[in-house]
């Protein structure tokens, strides 16, 4: 049969063949309902993977209608519910992508299609990660390594497994465990490239460029997307090149307006990803801003704002789409020298989000908002947004046992850091600056213990759902199996929880004193002091160090 035929030239990623094998039967109605639902799933997959999203999406819900007339076609019910998920995740629906993949899943556990089943506990897994539920997400993978035993052995249930290696390494860069994140990419990717899986292996590559990017190897991370490109493109999947494309674009944005060439080659990738992305929602709103952006650092103002009055926001826009225009357009009012419009500006930025579920999102518009205010002399209202910039940075500390990671995340969350300790210092309050002071170092003690300690795997997994569940409901409970599992002592120090002030009061002697310094690399004439008397208040002050006393300390 034609189907049968076209299916092994897309397992050989050659979907234009594929495709001229299949065109003379998709529209021939007098096929038997096997034949003909076959049929139409292959198109409709060759179809979503060149980008016509609107007609695979008909084609799937056709062979689901197909399917749930005939009980026999049973599987062909389940594979379409599938992929039609797949296809609502990729375009933002993640509500209709879970209600699909959850009677995808019911179909193939009522038949003991443990198989299928597992490939819908990955996708669920997806979508709840995109939804920000990371703790339901590494519920899904557990069931999913359940599952797993289950499969007979084939090349699908391999693949199957190399599913899993991939989402627990999102799931792991999520919780911030890097080095577990880097681990199962290289088991993914080693499985996908036996298999001959191009895509898996364009997937752990981009998914390396984010693990990379986040420990600040920009020049590894750029070699991983441009990788996974190259990848992707001789697997014709288009949109997957997109988001390539525009992560590189991103990365030399970063380097506008200092490197000249950065500019031009960010501009070209972001148009690229246009092309390519073939006008899909998501892909397209974040180009535009991001071309956006690229006008304002070129001091193309205008330009930057006819962009951004053009921005497809659609019937239901994303909350972070908002905030990133709302972002932009402070900027650009800033660059113009307007700063009331800009402060007002950022404040709509930072309106949509949601700090919980986007803490780092939420952390950029709360620090551009309180530098804009200190500079407008409005010390409380920017201390408030410093500490609130510096302490959604912090939540998303990271666990690193590379000391050279560990540097650049520091360095990296430095300008929230300085800022909050600058206002809280301008502001006079003490216990702020105690709070942002002894939270940096926190975490540095977490990633300290991380690094040198031998955990086992189930408290590694234990302290991984932790970082997961902040604010969930089920956080009270895995701290209480944490306690059962360790020591008070040891799980403050596995869980990076800044000093409570009247713990540190305790451990005092009576009278004593705590003092923290800070004395920050880049600026180092300045120092910040934290004083901790035996009254209890804290103290904070800002000092210039002379140039001897400067000399005396660094030689």
């Amino acid at each position: 049969m034609a189907w049968r035929a076209a299916a092994a030239h897309v397992d050989r990623h050659e979907l234009g063949e594929a495709q001229r094998l299949l065109r003379p039967w998709v529209d021939c109605e007098g096929l038997a309902p096997l034949t003909r639902a076959r049929i139409l799933l292959e198109w409709s997959w060759l179809l979503a993977a060149q980008g016509h999203r609107a007609e695979a999406a008909t084609g799937y819900r056709k062979v689901i209608a197909l399917a749930a007339a005939d009980d026999r076609l049973w599987d062909l019910r389940a594979e379409a519910l599938l992929e039609a998920g797949i296809l609502e995740r990729n375009n933002g629906g993640l509500a209709d992508a879970e209600q699909l993949l959850a009677q995808a899943g019911e179909v193939a556990a009522h038949h003991n299609d443990w198989l299928r089943a597992g490939q819908v506990l990955a996708q669920r897994a997806a979508v709840a990660h995109q939804r920000y539920q990371f703790l339901q997400a590494r519920e899904r993978l557990t069931e999913l390594a359940e599952v797993l035993w289950r499969c007979p052995p084939s090349d699908r249930t391999e693949q199957l497994r190399a599913d899993l290696c991939h989402r627990v390494a999102v799931s792991a860069r999520i919780a911030r465990d890097f080095d577990r994140a880097r681990e199962s990419l290289a088991e993914a990717r080693e499985r996908y490239a036996g298999l001959g899986r191009r895509i898996g292996v364009a997937n752990t590559e981009r998914e390396l460029g984010a693990v990379l990017e986040q420990v600040g190897d920009a020049a590894g991370a750029r070699r991983a997307y441009e990788r996974a490109l190259a990848q992707y493109l001789r697997a014709g999947r288009a949109l997957g090149a997109a988001h390539a494309a525009r992560r590189l674009g991103q990365m030399r944005l970063l380097d506008v307006p200092e490197d000249p060439g950065a500019a031009g080659y960010a501009r070209r990738r972001f148009e690229q990803a246009l092309r390519l992305g073939d006008g899909e929602p998501g892909n397209r709103m974040l180009c535009e801003i991001y071309l956006a952006r690229l006008d304002r650092l070129t001091g193309r103002l205008n330009a930057a704002e006819n962009r951004l009055a053009a921005l497809p926001y659609g019937d239901d826009p994303d909350a972070r789409d908002l905030s990133q225009a709302a972002l932009e357009w402070a900027m650009v009012a800033r660059d113009r020298g307007d700063r009331a419009s800009a402060i007002e500006l950022l404040e709509q930025a930072v309106l949509p989000l949601d700090a919980d579920r986007d803490p780092s999102a939420a952390s950029i518009a709360h620090y551009q908002l309180a530098y804009q205010l200190i500079l407008d002399d409005q010390v409380l209202a920017a201390r408030d947004h410093a500490v609130i910039a510096f302490t959604l940075a912090e939540k998303a500390g990271r666990r690193l046992a590379d000391p050279d990671d560990h540097e650049t995340f520091y360095r990296d969350q430095r300008q929230a850091y300085i800022l909050a300790m600058h206002c809280a210092a301008r502001a006079g309050d003490g216990p702020a600056a105690f709070a942002v002071a002894t939270a940096a170092r926190a975490e540095a003690v977490s990633a300290f213990v991380h690094s040198g300690a031998r955990l086992s795997d189930e408290l590694r997994e234990l302290v991984d759902a932790i970082a997961l569940a902040r604010d969930t409901p089920q956080l009270p409970e895995l701290y209480r199996r944490l306690e059962r599992a360790t020591t008070t002592e040891l799980r403050r120090a596995l869980t990076p929880q800044p000093a409570d002030l009247a713990e540190t009061l305790a451990t005092l002697p009576p009278g004593g004193h705590a003092l923290i310094v800070d004395v920050v690399e880049d600026e180092s004439t300045i120092c910040s002091r934290v004083w901790l008397p035996p009254d209890g208040t804290p103290r904070v002050d800002e000092v210039r160090i002379s140039d001897e006393l400067r000399a005396w300390l660094v030689p």
